[in-house]
């Protein structure tokens, strides 16, 4: 029955208008193609995931809100590829929002690496989707029928010409085909491209099997997943894929030669250009080439989706870039002799430049807080040592200097034993009897506005104190799960700093919100691993606890918000004695205010070290304050 536009469901209509989708030029039939595919993915991801949250809406490409539980899509792939096909990109992409992760730079750094490890990635996510989603595999393979097809070896064959498609990307499109049909791609007819599939299929097999667990795994297990595979490719497949590449290069070096290899890749090559090359530059010309095709393969496969450890590893590569040629300007300019005050003024942009794209990771976050960290420790200095300066206690059999008092003591009782401890002692410096559990909210939203900029400051900032007074502390980041990033008997060293600072921040924008495990998992971490006499837990985070064990929570009918897993073990906190602090940014201040008993709120983003500043110094120098860490004043009916 087709659905008339007037009963066409409202929310759907407003989801098309914010899309700027035109309603009036969609036919019935379209309409009922979205209606019916935002409701059979609802129902699959329901059935099969237990998330009744997710809604759809159309978009310019495949995304997932994590916090926000939507998902777009893009209304072309619908309405032109059909309802199945675009449940199997829904579920491919989403298969790489869940595990696809950035462990090694390694193989962004060149384009022929780039497409072996996207090509590979691809059947991993997809056999993970499909030992997740009974029937999934159906929806999958329609994503394939068009370009990966299978080939009926009793009718002719048209094989790969190697000037068109090189002996590599042969290999590659074989990957796919296999996955896909179980044997290798029957077009293949270079021998060398035959000899190396048969030699890593199955590595490559045993590459993309590598899977984090099916139910709930955390951030760790899908990184170790993604980087056993890496280390599969490096040392099994590798090897053997860079024979293809110097085979390939030898094809396009033939092509050029011969004119069956196509030069308008790049601009105002000719034939005459490419015979005056020497033989070198015949062979770079080439590898520009296979890079050229291979990117077009890489980028079909890359993942269609957001994530910070992506993007910032996009970043680093271009800051790298930016930095090889700056340097090579400032070395070519040395040699040049200094004539003029411009000369001098070019001279130290360039440096200023040089040194701004060499910082480290760990230099951008505490370079613009490193006079509020000098004068954090110098506060904290001046109070713990104020007490230190030299002066002597008792009283001892043996010391440094003699109190006069007991001395004569000692002489009126005739020298008796009992009187000789009239020594005193130089004291020595003390440090505070004081751990912090700091628990940092990675969750989608902190990669919105500053808060993963701001954040990273505050653990910069947090690390640089509690390491020069050398408290023990420990780290724990928390999305869908958390993540112990530091263990108390770890260090910090500054050879360490800027990896660490590398691997937090990949964190950021992992998943949704589950601060009651993470909170839970600090709790009972300090309470056997420390010995402290005051112990502090600090949690950082910007919302509403959305999953896991955070699930039972929301905002009564006073409009105030609760949380009853975390309710518990913050009681549990309160009765071995650990102090809780909340520390809330932006709109979810509110709720951590609500939630914890000792907390602090701080609307403006750009002001969070500074707050945490004030945090630390609070709990280095308080006495033990003894307050509740559930909130009693507001909690209210639900």
């Amino acid at each position: 029955m087709a659905i008339k536009k007037d009963k066409f469901d409202g929310g759907q209509l407003k989801k098309l208008a914010a899309n700027n989708i035109d309603i009036s030029r969609l036919s019935q039939e379209d309409l009922e193609k979205i209606r019916e595919f935002e409701d059979r993915v609802e129902a699959m991801v329901k059935t099969t995931g237990g998330d009744y949250s997710l809604t759809l809406q159309p978009g310019i490409g495949w995304a997932m809100n994590v916090e926000s539980r939507v998902m777009t899509y893009p209304l072309r792939d619908l309405l032109y590829k059909g309802i199945d096909t675009t449940l199997g990109y829904a579920l491919h992409e989403g298969g790489h929002r869940d595990i696809t992760r950035v462990v090694d730079k390694f193989w962004r750094a060149k384009e022929t690496l780039r497409v072996l490890y996207n090509v590979v990635e691809d059947p991993r996510v997809n056999t993970y989707e499909e030992s997740k989603w009974p029937g999934s595999a159906f929806f999958i393979s329609k994503t394939y029928e068009i370009e990966w097809p299978k080939i009926d070896p009793s009718k002719p064959i048209v094989h790969y010409d190697d000037y068109t498609t090189q002996p590599h990307l042969q290999f590659l499109n074989s990957i796919i085909y296999c996955y896909r049909h179980g044997s290798i791609d029957p077009r293949i007819k270079n021998p060398v491209v035959v000899d190396v599939f048969n030699k890593t299929i199955k590595h490559i097999k045993e590459a993309y099997a590598k899977h984090p667990p099916k139910f709930k795994p955390s951030e760790d297990q899908k990184r170790e997943a993604q980087r056993q595979m890496s280390e599969i490719l490096k040392s099994k497949v590798l090897p053997e894929y860079e024979r293809l590449i110097r085979e390939s290069a030898k094809v396009i070096e033939v092509g050029f030669l011969n004119g069956k290899v196509d030069l308008s890749f790049r601009p105002g090559a000719g034939r005459a250009e490419i015979g005056a090359l020497s033989h070198d530059e015949l062979t770079q010309k080439a590898r520009d080439y296979i890079d050229t095709e291979s990117k077009k393969l890489a980028d079909k496969f890359e993942a269609k989706i957001k994530r910070r450890d992506i993007e910032q590893l996009k970043k680093e590569i271009a800051r790298e870039k930016k930095s090889r040629e700056l340097n090579k300007t400032v070395t070519e300019r040395a040699d040049n002799k200094i004539r003029s005050l411009k000369d001098l003024a070019e001279n130290k942009i360039m440096n200023d430049r040089l040194r701004e794209a060499q910082m480290t990771d760990w230099d951008r976050c505490i370079s613009p807080i490193s006079s509020l960290v000098t004068i954090l420790i110098g506060l904290l200095e001046n109070e713990l040592t104020r007490d230190e300066r030299p002066k002597y206690e008792g009283f001892y059999r043996t010391g440094k200097k003699i109190n006069l008092r007991k001395y004569l003591q000692f002489q009126a009782a005739g020298h008796d034993p009992a009187y000789e401890d009239f020594w005193m002692r130089k004291t020595l410096p003390r440090k505070p009897s004081i751990n912090f559990s700091l628990a940092l909210d990675e969750s989608g939203s902190m990669t919105e506005g500053d808060r993963d900029v701001n954040s990273l400051k505050s653990l910069a900032l947090f690390i640089e104190t509690l390491n020069h007074f050398n408290l023990d502390y420990n780290i724990i980041g928390f999305a869908d799960a958390p993540s112990v990033h530091k263990e108390f008997d770890e260090d910090i060293t500054p050879a360490d700093k800027d990896a660490f600072i590398v691997k937090v921040s990949n964190f950021m924008g992992s998943g949704a919100t589950d601060d009651a495990t993470a909170v839970e998992l600090a709790i009972d971490t300090i309470i056997k691993e420390s010995n402290a006499t005051h112990k502090v837990v600090i949690v950082l985070s910007d919302g509403e606890g959305n999953t896991g064990k955070s699930q039972n929570s929301g905002i009564d009918r006073n409009g105030r918000y609760y949380n009853l897993e975390l309710r518990k073990i913050l009681e549990k906190a309160d009765v071995h004695g650990i102090d809780v602090v909340g520390v809330g940014i932006g709109e979810g201040i509110k709720y951590v205010s609500d939630i914890y008993g000792k907390s602090i709120v701080e609307k403006k983003i750009d002001l969070l070290p500074q707050a945490f500043a004030d945090l630390l110094i609070e709990k280095i120098l308080e006495t033990k304050e003894i307050h509740s860490n559930v909130n009693e004043e507001k909690v209210g009916c639900f």
